[in-house]
């Protein structure tokens, strides 16, 4: 992500809470002018604010640095992640399939917890046929 989007995506959460930049500056400690040069691109968060910025908005760090499209990952999500294997490209692919594939599944806007439940309760349905098939 480049940082100008990076520096719209800090202003869209602070806009977010209906806060100035002095005020999101007075709660994370730190002056307005540094609050704006982030919203201006003119600077990325130091460490110290990137975790700030995280809990306070709860997001994740990767999410604030551009790393990942999902602003704060659910404890399923992490999870599946954990459990399974998969890796945060997969679960993109699963959101895109869910938004791009309304035929397959028809699941319409649901959150991506949901769509990895109905992923997983689907390959299990195809597995416990394919058993069933072997034993009758």
């Amino acid at each position: 992500m480049e940082q100008r989007e990076l520096a719209d995506l800090y202003a869209g959460l602070r806009e977010s809470k209906v806060l100035t930049q002095a005020q999101l500056g007075k709660i994370i400690g730190a002056d307005y002018r540094t609050i704006s040069q982030y919203e201006n691109g003119e600077r990325p968060l130091s460490n110290k604010n990137l975790i700030k910025y995280a809990n306070y908005f709860g997001v994740s760090c990767d999410y604030l640095l551009g790393r990942t499209r999902t602003a704060a990952p659910d404890d399923f999500i992490q999870e599946v992640v954990s459990r399974y294997g998969l890796s945060e490209s997969v679960l993109n692919r699963l959101e895109k399939w869910n938004k791009d594939d309304d035929d397959y599944l028809l699941l319409g806007e649901l959150s991506i917890s949901d769509i990895v439940n109905r992923f997983i309760v689907h390959q299990i349905i195809l597995i416990e046929d394919f058993i069933n098939s072997f034993t009758g």
